[in-house]
């Protein structure tokens, strides 16, 4: 049973996307109670600091071997995940013989997982490190995909989208967590470098 048209789905999601570009305009302003310690900004033109940003981005990603790995791995993954994602209806209808109806509950299954995920992530988030939270929702977000993409029938892609959905969860969770922690530390040592 189909409830509306795919070009009615295609503009909601464009009204979406539309009110959330435009509720940036509603964020109050930035503090700016460090721009007067700040050094006066480059005037050179937008060339220069785009060089400049890319030379001490190349930098920071050469000294910190480990967290360039790490994000390079995370965004691989989100990448062949977006392009796998294209391939979902096709797969649904020739693998697993389903309608519209069949593939639209796969979608569900996949968003119940990621609800679940963040649920199941909001009562133990704090007794789990952010190493068990990257390593675990890697390797089982992993192995949910593989099941779903191995599935035979339309149970067997459900748990697998459901696992892959509580998992990646934990997995997204653990990356921001480690970038946050990173940002802070970074904020601390310019702080601590600049008081001396």
């Amino acid at each position: 049973m189909q409830l509306g048209s795919t070009a009615f789905a295609l503009w909601i999601d464009a009204l979406s996307f539309l009110i959330s570009s435009v509720s940036f305009f509603l964020l109050p302003p930035l503090s700016d109670e460090h721009a007067e310690n700040d050094e006066p900004q480059d005037h050179g033109g937008a060339w220069n600091r785009l060089r400049s940003d890319w030379i001490e981005a190349k930098q920071f990603l050469t000294e910190n071997w480990l967290f360039t790995s790490l994000f390079i791995a995370t965004a691989a993954s989100q990448v062949f995940g977006q392009a796998a994602d294209s391939q979902e209806v096709i797969f649904a209808e020739k693998a697993l013989h389903l309608g519209r109806f069949g593939y639209g509950m796969m979608c569900v299954a996949a968003g119940l997982g990621f609800l679940l995920g963040s649920l199941v992530l909001s009562v133990f988030a704090k007794r789990l490190s952010t190493k068990f939270l990257l390593a675990c929702g890697s390797i089982l977000g992993g192995i949910g995909y593989f099941i779903y993409a191995l599935a035979q029938g339309f149970w067997q892609a459900v748990i697998g989208l459901v696992m892959m959905g509580v998992f990646v969860t934990a997995e997204n969770v653990g990356f921001t967590t480690y970038m946050r922690k990173r940002q802070t530390q970074d904020t601390l040592k310019v702080g601590h470098s600049s008081s001396l």
